[in-house]
């Protein structure tokens, strides 16, 4: 049995991941940004927000590769669990069939001996 699992982001971890990439992205500092000019500061917010938003889609897109990578693994444990169970059922099935071969030998030897 297969198992796909998908995942669709909450509001919470979106913004999570929006802050995160926010931080990362900062370039420079109050001090800096105050002796900007207005086009220099415009120009350091687009990149800052440029960096923002392939941060934060980086961030995510590196939570659904993990995620699929996880179900990879998922799917081949169960594989390896189908296969086990698939050995064990064969396992029991050749160990009844020498009981079964045991208890006919014992039921032969009980017969001759009766006929003795």
């Amino acid at each position: 049995m297969t198992t796909t699992y998908v995942h669709t982001f909450t509001e919470n971890e979106v913004a999570a991941n929006e802050r995160d990439a926010a931080k990362h992205a900062q370039k420079c500092n109050d001090d800096e940004c105050s002796q900007q000019t207005e086009y220099e500061i415009e120009a350091c917010e687009r990149d800052v927000a440029d960096a923002h938003t392939f941060t934060a889609a980086t961030a995510m897109a590196a939570k659904i590769e993990r995620r699929a990578e996880l179900d990879a693994e998922i799917t081949a444990l169960e594989a390896e669990i189908a296969a086990a169970k698939t050995k064990h059922a064969d396992t029991l099935a050749a160990m009844d069939a020498e009981i079964t071969a045991l208890e006919a030998e014992i039921a032969a030897a009980k017969t001759k001996r009766n006929h003795i």
